[in-house]
């Protein structure tokens, strides 16, 4: 069973609620929700009780904290290369005779393709651009310009579509990407509060945790090579005493969770 109900018997418009957080009936405006409908509904549903749904439930989580580092540090770039089947060494040579000529032939209509995509962007924006308008007298140059490179672009787009089929995959893999990082091995801190705390809240609270545990993501959580989160540690207060502690277990591993005597 989820946090959201026994398998197959929630309604779509209950999981909507509970995982995104907004329904139709959320929408109301305000002098039309009932408060006494509210209520009922904060007791029979744990999520929305906690999380809030739209306009008429509010979240009870009341401050919810970004992860900080304990001092200012600047993330640094990370630039990786993704690669064609012609920039891979060898990769060609393992087709077969007639899947290495459709490559070699898509990534020439690619380059052409690309090429006229690019011209007709660059003629677009010279004609639309609002702050350095063309003169009136120049203008038709430029749109007779423009006309020819959609229809340059359109017969290479037919002819991919002719040499290719509908099927193939048209779009070139090459790309160049750039992601940013925290440096490694640096703490992040953040502070949640849950207002008018209740019981059933710390089951809510350690499925979050337990998932966090089981599958960190809260780095790099794709093959991307730009890591992820080591590990997390909660520690869980009620007006200021120390309840427990949460610590995560490693990846595919339950959180891990310490106990304190509330007296």
């Amino acid at each position: 069973m989820s946090i959201i109900g026994k398998r197959g018997g929630v309604t779509a418009a209950t999981a909507y609620e509970m995982i995104v957080g907004q329904t139709a009936d959320a929408e109301k405006e305000q002098e039309k929700i009932d408060l006494q409908a509210i209520a009922d509904e904060r007791e029979a549903k744990p999520v929305v009780d906690l999380f809030g749904s739209g306009l008429g439930i509010k979240s009870r989580l009341d401050i919810v904290g970004h992860f900080m580092p304990p001092k200012p540090v600047l993330p640094f770039p990370i630039t990786s290369v993704r690669k064609d089947l012609d920039t891979t060494e060898g990769a060609l040579e393992a087709l077969t005779d007639e899947e290495r000529e459709t490559s070699i032939l898509r990534v020439e209509l690619n380059g052409r393709r690309a090429a006229a995509e690019g011209l007709v962007e660059q003629l677009e924006r010279k004609l639309n651009s609002r702050r350095n308008p063309l003169p009136v007298e120049d203008k038709p140059a430029v749109e007779a310009d423009l006309k020819e490179a959609k229809a340059l672009l359109k017969s290479v787009n037919d002819e991919i579509k002719a040499k290719l089929g509908e099927d193939a995959m048209k779009v070139s893999t090459r790309a160049i990407f750039q992601h940013f990082a925290l440096p490694p091995n640096i703490p992040l801190s953040g502070t949640m509060i849950v207002r008018n705390y209740r019981e059933r809240d710390m089951d809510l609270l350690m499925a979050g945790f337990d998932a966090l545990s089981r599958h960190p993501v809260l780095g790099a959580h794709s093959a991307r090579g730009a890591g992820g989160n080591i590990g997390f540690k909660a520690d869980m207060r009620l007006e200021g005493k120390l309840l427990r502690t949460v610590t995560s277990g490693g990846i595919s591993e339950p959180a891990k969770i310490v106990d304190f005597d509330e007296s």
